[in-house]
């Protein structure tokens, strides 16, 4: 619930139609997801409340969400495969 507070806490209340409803949506959202990719979407410098003017839709939370942790797989393969490469160099 923590990282639902902190989005929706970055935008006017007054731009909620139902704050509980919203937040409680948000929780169960980020739920489906690691800690560290919740962390950086709901950072107000570089996430979300960075980009939006207005309090996103639960589907672009989620759209962001996604990209998010398939950057964070593709630098992890991309890690594995320069150390494989340095392994075989060495």
């Amino acid at each position: 619930m923590e990282m639902a507070t902190t989005l929706a806490g970055c935008f006017r209340a007054k731009d909620f139609a139902n704050a509980k409803t919203f937040a409680a949506a948000l929780s169960a959202t980020f739920q489906q997801y690691p800690e560290a990719v919740g962390r950086i979407v709901v950072d107000p410098v570089n996430g979300l409340p960075s980009t939006n003017k207005f309090p996103p839709s639960i589907a672009e939370v989620r759209e962001a969400l996604d990209a998010r942790q398939f950057w964070g797989q593709s630098l992890k393969t991309t890690l594995k495969r320069m150390e494989k490469a340095n392994a075989t160099v060495q």
